[in-house]
């Protein structure tokens, strides 16, 4: 399919020991968890490659200069800026409409083992829909994209928490936005997910392999 007029956005987090992967550096500890969460950024960064949309990445807590190899060339990077994270996607959406855009699909970094095909149906979707969301485990979404600004469906929202798609479906249905829903997927928080993550790769059912986090989840 073609990607004129669109933009992959990634939400990505420096891998600081002690404020990366909380969740999970409470059981392997925060040098672990953060060496895994840079992992996490690689393969996530391998994605954008493999997709072939241009991409533009929105850190925050450092600059990742030394994970920056990974991305495709032409990836454009930016600071999230200050706020709590529905203000900080908002502001990473609005940059990415001007200049003509038409499609965003935004990404975080939490989901290493995600399927190409799921990114690419969000954009087929927002052909469409006025938003479309992939749903996660944990109650949350691990994509959001939208065909044109949607500031007022990230206002209030319970970030963080099992409550968020639910929240986020109704504040569409409230608005009158027109929104689409993919296929479930996860998010890798909680030492289970590892364990989830690992399971379906031994089943074969991660095409492609997240190489560089089942390395360092791997590494003794």
């Amino acid at each position: 399919m073609s990607y004129e007029k669109c933009v992959l956005a990634v939400m990505a987090r420096a891998p600081v020991p002690g404020r990366a992967k909380t969740r999970l550096a409470a059981r392997i500890g925060r040098i672990r968890a953060a060496r895994l969460y840079e992992g996490f950024i690689l393969d996530t960064l391998a994605l954008v490659t493999r997709l072939g949309v241009p991409a533009r990445i929105f850190t925050t807590g450092g600059a990742l200069r030394g994970l920056r190899r990974g991305a495709p060339p032409g990836t454009r990077w930016a600071g999230q800026g200050p706020g709590d994270l529905g203000v900080r996607m908002r502001r990473a959406f609005s940059a990415c409409f001007r200049g003509g855009t038409r499609r965003v699909v935004m990404l975080g970094t939490d989901s290493p083992g995600l399927p190409p095909r799921l990114v690419r149906a969000a954009f087929r979707g927002l052909r469409q829909a006025d938003a479309v969301v992939g749903p996660a485990l944990d109650g949350g979404y691990y994509l959001i994209g939208m065909s044109r600004p949607l500031p007022e469906l990230l206002r209030g929202m319970p970030w963080g928490r099992p409550t968020l798609l639910g929240a986020t479906a109704r504040q569409a249905r409230r608005l009158g936005i027109r929104l689409g829903v993919l296929p479930l997927w996860f998010d890798v928080d909680e030492p289970a997910d590892l364990e989830l993550l690992e399971a379906l790769d031994a089943l074969g059912r991660l095409r492609p392999r997240p190489r560089e986090t089942l390395r360092r989840l791997r590494e003794p």
